[in-house]
């Protein structure tokens, strides 16, 4: 992605820093946690009973959550395509592959977002950006390829 907005020579404070790695950590954390789901078979209410609580604790640290009928379908919209059918696909893989291999979908989302935003228009699209798509594709396929990286000619690692 190509930014146009200077960058700041200031140093990234600790506190965004362990913030950061934190994110990166809960966000990774999601395909184990998936696989043990689909292993246990887990009721989706679970996920319900989550989300009202983080709303509830929202709320009691001063958030507010607009409640027309437009947001609330925007809500839905978001909430299914981004988060309910990509999860869903993930759990229903899950049983079949082993969570390291799983986990490898990180390294393809930043790849599929950039191609997404440069086919709306929104980030540039220019060869070093392909090449470096071309990269990114070539080294997850050299992990998951039967017997050439972590995957052997079973599926799993």
């Amino acid at each position: 992605m190509h930014d146009d907005r200077p960058v700041s020579s200031r140093r990234l404070p600790s506190t965004d820093a362990a913030l950061l790695l934190l994110a990166a950590a809960i966000y990774g954390g999601i395909f184990p946690v998936n696989r043990l789901a689909a292993e246990t078979q887990w009721p989706p209410a679970q996920s319900l009973a989550a989300g009202a609580i983080l709303a509830l604790a929202a709320v009691v640290a001063g958030g507010r959550f607009a409640v027309t009928a437009g947001q609330v379908r925007t809500y839905l919209i978001i909430g299914g395509l981004v988060v309910g059918l990509p999860i869903g696909i993930l759990v229903s893989a899950a049983p079949h592959v082993d969570a390291s291999v799983l986990t490898l979908v990180l390294c393809l989302s930043p790849l599929f977002t950039l191609a997404i935003g440069a086919l709306a228009g929104i980030d540039r699209f220019d060869r070093r950006t392909f090449a470096g798509m071309l990269l990114g594709v070539a080294g997850v396929a050299v992990l998951v390829l039967p017997d050439a990286g972590a995957v052997g000619s079973d599926g799993f690692v």
